[in-house]
């Protein structure tokens, strides 16, 4: 229904925002509902499918949580932005 440019140049911002913990996924949800007209229930759907496809390299569970258990400090990194 939208052109895939086009709505990525429109949601870029949001995208940011959610990632940077600046919005909640509500929040973003309602700001994409109201400015460009996704309604709420259909972007709530499309935040699902992303986070179905954001899964763990596998062992990398494991080893967070030896490195944990020895009293090893966790940080985390994303290039999701």
């Amino acid at each position: 229904e939208h052109d895939a440019a086009e709505l990525y140049q429109q949601m870029h911002h949001y995208w940011i925002e959610l990632n940077l913990g600046r919005l909640t996924e509500q929040e973003a949800i309602r700001l994409y509902e109201n400015h460009l007209g996704i309604s709420a229930t259909k972007f709530a759907k499309l935040m699902d499918e992303f986070k179905k496809h954001q899964v763990p390299i596998p062992g990398s569970i494991e080893l967070l949580q030896q490195l944990q258990a020895i009293g090893m400090n966790l940080y985390s990194i994303t290039d999701n932005i």
